[in-house]
């Protein structure tokens, strides 16, 4: 069953019968489908020994579906599934029903058929089909009298519940059920980013399905993810941090000489000799477009030692759009369209806070854009190997983070002006959690055609409003944060990266102030407190029975 246009072909292609909903919404989800299909086919289910139910919710399978039938061939029960939600917090133990096997006593019964009728209309909301759907059916059929059984029976794993965090095991511990239950059949979900998670990431999913044998297609796992789920999420994956210390440099595999270009914005121009330098680490050819809304710069340009391999060519343009309008309207649309990798920087000074967090902000940028030779050809390197990157970025400062950890969600004025954008440039992105993917000081290499709907839409000086801008809600700020969900749209991935020095101070640094966290400090202040009354009351002669004040 689908949502989505089934041709004939699509149909011949699946060897199924397909029903196709193209004139309805996806209401009801995966159980109003379900229902659909069963009514169709309500007159046949007896002939069947079993009726699998199944949504796209996963991937796999990861290991040969035989291990599944033959273990639970031997197993008495009326329906059965590969995981159990194990309840937490008002969530009675239920069978997860991303994969259902219902056996032929069962779905030929009245309670089946009913429980259907009663559901459905019901699940008008993901959260009500979960609800209503999925936990209430394990609840109803047992009431009902028949038996549910898992196929991964998990007594030894229990929900991170004391800790805010009551997802299921399918998701929260698939490395696990990977390795230890060669778990047949993984949840999307099981990628997603969770701010408290401290259990199973994407990458430690990755490493489990590489111990475990399981010869399911990593890339084609990895390429469906990166475009189709939020780009935070990717974050987790393997791939995606590329490290750039020499040490762990590979060896190119083949020569390469792209086409490159640098847009470097100068509305600062005492930072030049910084930038200059740092280019110097290109080693090949490329054209450097130096835009600033200065014309005096033309006269002091002398004063600057420039890259010696550069081709360069200055643009005097209005002090408008800070750097985001002087990068998308420097040269023609067909020449910038023309170059195989782009680097964007600008002078950045950050002046409305102090000028140390402003040049720490600005040193992170260029050290993991520019960190050396052998670096700076790692990333070329990795456009080269996959025509599919479209954009490689430093990730969030630890020094902003630190600073400032709500800038990570921007403004509503910036949110209002990204979906405007979105819609102008006819772009659908996934959906993205409150830890969104951007450069944040946008500095970043990229692909020119994997931000074309950008390029291509025509925002030239107008587009944006005059000086002085505020600090946040701007159209500026909207591209900044969108760049990387323009690439997605556009059928692109994208990279981070870092050297292993940078990395290791990251964690060093977040790793001592982290310890100050309130929730810690709150913790540490409610064991005190029971130390201390434990002590009061010892000492007082309280007994054990009375009861202690709540905190």
């Amino acid at each position: 069953m689908s949502n989505s246009p089934i041709t004939a072909a699509d149909g011949q292609r699946l060897n199924a019968i397909v029903t196709a909903y193209r004139d309805r919404p996806n209401h009801g989800y995966d159980f109003a489908a379900w229902q659909t299909a069963l009514e169709e086919c309500d007159e046949r289910l007896k002939d069947f020994d079993e009726v699998i139910l199944m949504n796209s919710s996963c991937y796999g399978p990861l290991f040969p579906l035989e291990e599944l039938w033959q273990k639970m061939a031997s197993v008495t029960c009326d329906f059965w599934g590969i995981t159990r939600h194990p309840g937490t917090r008002g969530i009675p133990p239920h069978l997860q029903s991303y994969f259902l096997v219902i056996r032929r006593s069962m779905a030929t019964s009245n309670a089946f058929r009913e429980f259907w009728e009663r559901a459905v209309p019901r699940c008008r909301s993901h959260a009500d089909t979960v609800r209503f759907g999925e936990i209430a059916f394990s609840t109803e059929m047992e009431q009902a009298g028949f038996h549910g059984r898992a196929l991964i029976e998990t007594e030894d794993l229990q929900e991170n519940w004391s800790i805010g965090y009551n997802h299921p095991l399918a998701v929260h511990a698939a490395d696990r059920l990977i390795v230890n239950y060669r778990l047949p059949l993984l949840k999307v979900k099981a990628f997603a980013k969770f701010r408290n998670r401290q259990t199973s990431s994407g990458a430690e999913i990755i490493r489990a399905l590489n111990r475990s044998g399981s010869n399911y297609p990593l890339p084609l796992l990895e390429r469906h993810l990166r475009r189709t789920t939020p780009l935070s999420w990717q974050k987790n994956l393997p791939s995606t941090l590329l490290l750039t210390t020499s040490e762990n440099v590979r060896p190119p595999t083949k020569p390469i000489s792209p086409k490159i270009a640098v847009f470097l914005h100068a509305y600062y121009p005492d930072l030049l000799p910084e930038f200059f330098s740092a280019l110097n680490h290109l080693q090949g050819t490329f054209d450097l477009h130096v835009t600033t809304p200065h014309r005096e710069l033309e006269k002091i340009f002398s004063r600057f030692t420039t890259p010696p391999q550069a081709n360069l060519t200055l643009h005097v343009t209005p002090n408008r759009g800070r750097d985001i309008a002087p990068w998308l309207n420097a040269i023609p649309l067909e020449q910038h369209l023309s170059y195989d990798v782009a680097l964007k920087l600008h002078t950045k000074k950050s002046p409305t806070v102090t000028s140390e967090f402003g040049n720490r902000w600005r040193e992170f940028l260029l050290q993991a854009l520019l960190p050396s030779s052998e670096g700076v050809d790692r990333l070329l390197h990795a456009f080269a190997d996959d025509p599919e990157l479209g954009l490689i970025l430093p990730p969030w400062p630890p020094v902003v983070t630190l600073q400032c950890p709500a800038a990570y969600l921007g403004s509503a004025a910036d949110s209002a002006l990204a979906r405007q954008l979105l819609d102008r440039l006819r772009l659908v992105p996934p959906g993205e959690t409150d830890q969104p993917i951007f450069s944040a000081g946008s500095m970043f290499y990229y692909r020119p055609a994997a931000i074309a709907p950008l390029l291509q839409a025509g925002l030239d000086y107008t587009t944006f409003p005059a000086e002085p801008l505020p600090e946040v809600g701007t159209i500026a700020h909207a591209i900044e944060r969108l760049i990387p969900y323009i690439a997605q749209s556009n059928s692109y991935t994208y990279r981070q990266t870092m050297t292993l020095e940078m990395l290791q101070d990251a964690f060093r640094t977040c790793e001592d102030r982290s310890t100050y966290h309130y929730t810690t400090v709150y913790r540490s202040m409610r064991e005190l407190y029971h130390a201390v009354w434990n002590s009061i009351r010892w000492r007082t002669g309280i007994s054990r029975g009375d009861r202690w004040p709540t905190v």
